[in-house]
């Protein structure tokens, strides 16, 4: 199982593949650096994991790895909705894991019919570990 973790200076991942990323950069940049970062990967296809300021640019960053023949087995996204069109957006299952208890976000991901995950930061690893061993 591949994860990748979209992840900022401040996040403290050791437990998966990272790219760090700017997020007082314009968005642009920050999903321009995303692709430039990212090879092939794993034919088996990869969990890619987004904290907060960063699973804003997922629907932005599946017509990248459309073109590129990156496989996602499943998109997470930590504490953010993804922002804008979504009208292709997922073509894989999306979790929700949230450790702010943001009620409106976890209402719009319930009413998406995604995987929902209340979670701590202590907690973290395992329940993004346990939830995308679901897709494997």
């Amino acid at each position: 199982m591949g994860i990748l973790a979209l992840t900022t200076q401040a996040d403290d991942i050791q437990w998966a593949q990272r790219i760090n990323l700017d997020t007082q950069a314009a968005d642009y940049v920050q999903v321009a650096a995303i692709c430039k970062s990212i090879s092939i990967g794993d034919s088996r296809g990869s969990h890619v994991v987004a904290f907060k300021g960063i699973a804003k640019h997922f629907p932005a960053l599946q017509v990248f790895f459309k073109a590129n023949h990156f496989r996602v087995l499943s998109y997470v996204c930590v504490d953010e909705l993804p922002e804008g069109k979504l009208v292709e957006w997922p073509d894989s299952p999306v979790i929700y894991v949230d450790t702010t208890n943001n009620l409106e976000n976890l209402n719009i991901a319930r009413l998406r019919n995604w995987d929902v995950v209340n979670s701590t930061d202590t907690n973290l690893q395992l329940d993004i570990t346990s939830c995308v061993a679901l897709y494997e």
